[in-house]
């Protein structure tokens, strides 16, 4: 499936590219310029594999495996970067496509549930409680999917913006 890779900024880091598909939807789905700026560059390659494939709901170790690590290894890259461990990035990734399909009303929750491959839509209603603290509802008022994004890059920016700052610490 995955014919091409590129490296990641971080050492050792393959994040795959995907179709060029997967790529669209990316863009589409929050991959742009602003966040670029914002996560730091480990963050960024996992939310980019994340919201690729958000339709297939990957969870770390998915994830970890697109990215040609594993699991352990993940967690322990976003540890040595000084970052909260990466299943909360994964878990609002992969919801922020489907806030902004809820919110635009391109599907209605039933049909975007039946997508996803919950069991039945009460299951996708009680994903999203779990998940996220909050329900479908308000996944769908405007202005969720920002939210969403707002508290990945809060968790997930790096600690230190510029050399003098790691300077003042050692």
């Amino acid at each position: 499936m995955w014919e091409k890779a590129a490296h990641h900024p971080v050492d050792g880091f393959v994040v795959p590219n995907g179709s060029e598909d997967d790529a669209a939807i990316a863009r589409d789905e929050g991959c742009d310029t602003e966040i670029e700026r914002q996560l730091h560059p480990l963050s960024l390659g996992v939310y980019r594999v994340v919201i690729q494939h958000a339709k297939s709901r990957p969870n770390v170790s998915q994830t970890a495996t697109m990215l040609g690590c594993s699991s352990r290894h993940l967690q322990r890259m976003f540890e040595a970067a000084l970052l909260p461990p990466p299943q909360r990035l994964v878990t609002i990734a992969r919801w922020i496509p489907i806030a902004r399909q809820l919110a635009s009303e391109i599907d209605a929750p039933r049909t975007l549930a039946a997508q996803l491959r919950f069991s039945s839509p009460q299951a996708f209603y009680r994903a999203a409680r779990r998940e996220l603290g909050f329900g479908i509802s308000e996944l769908r008022e405007a202005g969720a999917a920002e939210r969403l994004l707002r508290d990945v890059v809060t968790a997930y920016q790096p600690l230190f913006t510029n050399e003098e700052d790691l300077a003042k610490l050692g």
